[in-house]
């Protein structure tokens, strides 16, 4: 048991029995209007110094005869001696509480016990509690303010709560000890949804509200929908899918490349039919299954599918003998028609010397003088010359000695002594034998040797005929001498030919061989456009973006007709363009090329439709809008295929794709305008097309009508201005 007052004080506290004692100078008053903390420090007090409640917190130990709990415990002055019978002041709760709105202090009694009392429990003090919210205004928490934290007076109607925005609906509360309870009736809000209405009760409809649309599968990429007056609107900045290209990407986002795309190939005028390609990694195959051009034939079809029938199909007719002399029969609906342009047959004339009947006998039957004799018969071919004699009757006899014509078989030999061998279909025939070179393989915008050989074992003539079954999109080119055993051939574009020669030996057969031509795309950055129409005038652009703003067109880092072969800059030659021809007369192609190590960056190709020359020299007949194919390669390989670039009208522009390197990523561009409205100010180039006129009028706005003369001789044309 702690003791915390002096023995000496005991005693004298003993003497004073009951009642309660009144403090000195050093003694707390009982009442608790002072408490230890206005009591002086004095050495005679045990807990002399110390705060009653350490400020409002609690200490360790019980300090006697403030009538606090100091060491909160929820008792007063444990422990510390009292005179049995003595009452005191005592508060349980705060120092700073006691006497504060409604709390107060109870009472405590001092309990006879051992050889000195003990303070029983403290009695009757009203300690803090949580406010009562009351219309009072009672300090129910003893902080000296009333209802704080209160949220409603409980005598207030009840108070409506929640939204009459939008979909929401308003409720009531009621207050119930100055607490505002549940809002009861309301609905709403709730998170917004694309229904045209507003959810959330903000005073906005479908606000903010977008989902994912489209698919990133091949060439696609998704985009957003945006929610409009309840449903969700076109997907905006994504790209959906198109129609499957030959090109080696997913077009139409299925996750499948190129799929089972094919296409007609061939012709099917005459006896011809067309055959098929298949696209395979982003080329067209060769065309297989058609049926091709034969030798024109006299059958009554277009054997050689130009669109005539039996055209220029002739055979030798008549005879040798005599005087006759073969002529030609020409075909017409199936069958040969009358031998015409030889000599027949006439009537014999007794001149000694002709055979005008062409039997082999000359002046039979005509009058001579006996004894005498002439030659007769024929020594062309098998045949063999013999003699007449003039009989006894004045008449001339057999001829004697000589070999006559005989129908002509299948002997190489001249039977019917016509002059011709195994003529008319005597002997069957044998197909004629052809060789094609092997496989070639240059560089695009070379010219190569093909030598093919042919012979007909028959040992007659043939004749020889070079074409193109198979090209590059864009390429028009032709062998340089169809009708040679040899030619030579212009690579115009980059990709798979393939030649092809056919042999036909007098007798009309005919057999062909293939040679597969492969164009290889030069440099590093390789750009091919051709395009559809005969008089269309289309010019490559590869502008150099790295070097210049993104749309630096018609300036010294763009690469076209008037700047062939821009310099780059530090990189060098080696980081060069170069445009290989500018192609004024349809078709193309035009092909620009980065030949070794391009700076790194961004390249852009670009598509101009100078002039539509249809339009004037010289009454050329009109092509409209011409569709351009622009195909890509990098680093040797076809990164891209682009078909349908239309260009509608001449000055048409179209900004194709962009190449990233050394990548080699391709990005398709569409954007299209008026290529005048691209022009620097410094650009000069003439690009009209010459259309005829009589005035001003007759011309575009940028140009005017003037007297020219170059390349022809003088005339009217629109220039610019």
């Amino acid at each position: 048991m702690r003791l915390r007052l002096p023995c000496l004080l005991l005693v004298s506290l003993t003497a004073c029995s009951t009642q309660t004692v009144a403090p000195d100078a050093d003694t707390i008053p009982l009442d608790g209007t002072v408490d230890a903390r206005s009591v002086p420090p004095d050495a005679s007090h045990p807990d002399a110094g110390l705060p009653a409640d350490a400020g409002g917190g609690c200490v360790t130990v019980e300090l006697c005869d403030d009538g606090l709990d100091n060491d909160c415990d929820d008792v007063v002055d444990e422990e510390c001696p009292c005179i049995p019978g003595e009452t005191a002041s005592c508060f349980r709760g705060p120092a700073s509480a006691r006497g504060v709105g409604a709390c107060s202090p109870g009472t405590m009694e001092c309990m006879d016990g051992l050889e000195f009392g003990l303070w029983g429990p403290c009695v009757g003090d009203v300690l803090p509690a949580d406010e009562l919210c009351d219309a009072e205004g009672e300090d129910e928490s003893c902080d000296g303010a009333a209802n704080e934290g209160c949220d409603c007076d409980p005598a207030a109607p009840p108070a409506a709560c929640g939204s009459a925005v939008g979909a929401c609906r308003p409720g009531t509360q009621e207050c119930v000890a100055g607490r505002l309870g549940a809002c009861v009736g309301a609905s709403g809000p709730v998170a917004e949804a694309c229904n045209g209405a507003d959810d959330d009760c903000d005073g906005a409809t479908d606000e903010g509200i977008v989902r994912v649309c489209g698919t990133d599968v091949g060439e696609c990429s998704r985009g957003s929908e945006a929610c409009v007056g309840g449903a969700f609107e076109g997907c905006a900045g994504g790209r959906g899918p198109v129609a499957e290209l030959c090109n080696g990407l997913d077009d139409d986002c299925d996750g499948s490349t190129d799929e089972a795309l094919t296409r007609a190939c061939g012709s099917s005028v005459g006896a011809c039919m067309p055959g098929t390609q298949r696209c395979d990694a982003g080329s067209w195959t060769s065309c297989g299954g058609e049926t091709v051009p034969a030798l024109e034939a006299c059958d009554g079809v277009d054997d050689d599918c130009d669109g005539r029938v039996d055209e220029g199909v002739t055979r030798a007719c008549g005879s040798r003998t005599g005087v006759c002399r073969p002529g030609t029969q020409s075909c017409a609906s199936g069958s040969f028609g009358a031998c015409t342009g030889g000599v027949a047959p006439g009537s014999e004339v007794c001149d000694g010397s002709l055979d005008e009947d062409c039997d082999g006998t000359v002046d039979e039957m005509c009058g001579c003088t006996t004894g005498t004799t002439r030659p007769c018969g024929t020594d062309v071919g098998e045949c063999v010359a013999g003699s007449q004699t003039c009989d006894a009757s004045g008449s001339w006899g057999g001829c004697a000695g000589a070999t006559g014509p005989s129908p002509e078989v299948c002997n190489m030999r001249d039977d019917d002594c016509d002059g011709a061998t195994d003529e008319m279909g005597v002997c069957p025939t044998a197909p004629p034998v052809v060789t094609c070179p092997g496989d070639v393989s240059a560089d695009v915008l070379d010219t190569i040797a093909l030598a093919g050989s042919g012979s007909d074992p028959d040992g007659g003539p043939v004749s020889y005929a070079w074409t193109v079954t198979s090209r590059p999109p864009g390429s028009i080119s032709t062998p340089s001498s169809p009708s040679s055993a040899s030619t030579n051939f212009y690579l115009d574009a980059s990709g798979a030919y393939v030649v092809q020669l056919c042999v036909t030996d007098d007798e009309g057969e005919r057999a062909c061989c293939s040679v597969n031509v492969t164009s290889n795309p030069p440099g590093a950055i390789h750009v091919e456009i051709s395009w559809s129409t005969a008089y269309g005038d289309v010019d490559a652009h590869l502008l150099n973006v790295t070097r210049s703003h993104p749309n630096g067109w018609w300036t010294a880092d763009d690469c076209y007709f008037a700047n062939r072969a821009p310099d780059w800059g530090p990189v060098g030659v080696d980081g060069n363009p170069t445009l290989d021809i500018d192609d004024t007369d349809g078709y193309g192609p035009e092909n620009i090329t980065v030949d070794r190590n391009p700076a790194p960056g961004t390249y852009t190709v670009g598509a101009h439709y100078f002039c539509d020359r249809s339009l004037g020299m010289g009454g050329a007949p009109g092509s409209g809008a011409t569709d351009g194919t622009v195909r890509i390669f990098c680093d040797g390989a076809l990164v891209a295929t682009y078909t349908g670039v239309t260009l509608g009208e001449t000055d048409d522009w179209v900004s194709v794709a962009e190449i990233d390197y050394p990548s080699c990523a391709v990005r398709r561009r569409t954007t299209r305008t008026e290529g005048s409205q691209l022009y620097p100010a410094s650009f000069t180039a003439a690009r009209h097309c010459e259309i005829s006129c009589s005035s001003d009028a007759d011309c575009p706005a940028a140009e005017r009508c003037a007297r020219v003369g170059g390349g022809g001789p003088p005339r009217n044309a629109c220039v610019l201005r």
